[in-house]
């Protein structure tokens, strides 16, 4: 079977994901309550609440730390906290001292309530590798792009999401290289990167094999072995 563990999906969009489990992620307060409802609605729907680096300059202090509260009262509706994160490439340099705090107080959050955290670290992975480097939670990197070295410390800790980027930046190669399979998962980070999650997630599989010297069929039933692992779905 085919998993997708991180994508934003909407309604509309589920016919895609026959036969496909997917975790969709919230990015703030608002989609955070479209999210659950979907995870309610659809039985191969998981929901991942959390709030984005890029969406913290809309609002207030208080807002965000009341939206971490009711990632907290909402723990037994989601199998993951996310996206969260950092995004060194949309935020000033006045702004990454405050979202670092926010994105250390979620990894706080998550390991409280025992959930993986799902995390978006653009041009911020030396940072994020750092503050992981100690963690004893579970955590996905998402989409990872960045030099390979810098997760040197945690490429067997924590789980990698791949999607159809491991075809556009060697880094992703080199990723999939170095990581054990079985810290591997697969994504889409629909429709951002991709709109057909069942040709593209197949794709990234045959790539994997391809560059771990696996067949696929065996690289496919590892990664659902990852994804019921990781999200508490044995």
């Amino acid at each position: 079977m085919l998993y997708d563990a991180h994508s934003h999906a909407k309604e509309k969009d589920f016919k895609k994901y026959k036969n496909i489990p997917v975790i969709v992620n919230g990015l703030d307060p608002e989609s955070n309550k479209e999210v659950l409802k979907f995870s309610e609605k659809y039985e191969n729907v998981f929901a991942a609440i959390g709030f984005h680096p890029t969406r913290f300059s809309e609002y207030l202090e208080k807002e965000i730390y009341a939206e971490f509260e009711e990632i907290k009262n909402k723990k037994n509706k989601i199998v993951a906290v996310g996206e969260v994160g950092l995004d060194y490439k949309y935020s000033s340099k006045t702004e990454r001292p405050v979202h670092k705090k926010y994105f250390s107080e979620i990894l706080k959050l998550a390991k409280q309530i025992n959930k993986p955290v799902i995390i978006h670290c653009r041009q911020a992975e030396g940072v994020v590798a750092k503050m992981l480097k100690n963690y004893n939670g579970k955590a996905v990197i998402h989409s990872y792009t960045g030099n390979p070295e810098l997760i040197e410390d945690i490429k067997s800790k924590f789980y990698f999401s791949i999607n159809t980027f491991i075809f556009k930046y060697p880094e992703v190669k080199k990723l999939v290289e170095i990581v054990p399979l079985s810290r591997i998962l697969t994504e889409t980070d629909f429709p951002y990167i991709t709109d057909n999650p069942k040709t593209s997630i197949k794709k990234v599989i045959r790539e994997i094999a391809r560059i771990k010297k696996f067949s696929p069929e065996d690289v496919e039933e590892q990664i659902e072995k990852n994804f019921k692992r990781c999200f508490n779905q044995l």
